[in-house]
């Protein structure tokens, strides 16, 4: 049976430019999941996109990348991608490191990188694409402007890249706070010893939540079932850095939109896919932060 193709549909098959995303976490993980379908809105059926997913939030020592490394270069030996997108920190690294070997000359579009600092400086040839501007301060003033009687906040993280680069940020502004609160980092991959701290914290206190635990047999908790416990050991204040991170029990925060994060680096990307020369293509720090409050959690705390 012979089957005929209306002009355009058979044009874009043929004209359809191949696309990778390197995730650096893991598929369900709704930070990247929304990364993704904001880079789907925006680059349609016209491009083939494919996806691969690191779990650095399972595994991410050297010896870990060097088979991912070996993995990759087996696997796309014969693949000529017209661009790659990386998302968050752990996936640059990674490609930053084994670009000539796995994909020389590919443009890349970076999405969502903490550390831009050391991007700008290098401005590294055949890249471009967004930073993500993680909102500690503005969410620590914000914790103290709903609450002035607030003498601790107590920062919880996971072991993770980005953690470590928070925490860069975190310990700077301890010294800019000390006058006005005591700002304390909590660090761990499992969350039953952030808890067992937080169990007997001060009352005047709050919480800034952004970490992603382990529970005690080493499967990796839901973020709802994560801040739900952390609300009900501690009974303290909530705040939030990231969108996903708005569940029950978090009182809010200014949050980084991670769709619309996902939208920005797409942006770019269809300029490159039509032809834009990829350094010709500033990389910038996209305006995708806002304050939201959970007006049920206020009145619980009576803000």
């Amino acid at each position: 049976m012979l089957f005929i193709l209306p002009f355009k549909m058979a044009h874009a098959m043929d004209a359809a430019k191949d696309v990778l995303i390197i995730n650096s976490y893991h598929r369900g993980y709704s930070w990247s999941d929304n990364i993704i379908k904001g880079i789907e809105s925006i680059l349609n059926e016209e491009y083939a996109i494919r996806t691969e997913y690191m779990d650095s939030k399972f595994k991410h020592d050297k010896p870990y990348l060097n088979k991912l490394y070996d993995l990759y270069k087996y696997k796309y030996q014969n693949n000529q991608f017209d661009l790659i997108i990386t998302i968050d920190d752990e996936a640059y690294n990674f490609i930053k490191s084994f670009y000539k070997e796995l994909f020389k000359d590919t443009p890349i579009v970076v999405c969502a990188l903490n550390n831009y600092e050391d991007f700008l400086l290098e401005h590294p040839d055949g890249f471009t694409g967004v930073g993500e501007i993680v909102a500690l301060k503005q969410t620590i003033d914000l914790a103290l402007r709903l609450d002035s009687s607030t003498e601790n906040i107590f920062i919880t993280m996971d072991n993770s890249l980005i953690s470590e680069i928070i925490k860069q940020k975190a310990n700077d502004l301890i010294k800019e706070y000390k006058d006005q609160v005591n700002l304390v980092i909590l660090q761990n991959s499992k969350l039953e010893p952030i808890l067992s701290i937080l169990t007997n914290i001060p009352d005047k206190s709050a919480i800034i939540q952004l970490g992603l635990y382990s529970d005690n047999i080493g499967n990796l908790m839901s973020i709802e079932k994560t801040n739900k416990t952390i609300s009900e050991t501690s009974k303290k204040p909530i705040y939030a850095l990231f969108d996903i991170h708005l569940t029950e029990g978090v009182l809010g925060g200014n949050v980084v939109n991670s769709y619309s994060l996902g939208q920005a680096s797409a942006s770019k990307a269809l300029q490159v896919l039509k032809g834009a020369s990829i350094n010709s293509i500033p990389f910038t720090l996209p305006s995708v932060s806002s304050y939201i409050i959970n007006y049920k959690e206020m009145r619980k705390f009576n803000i």
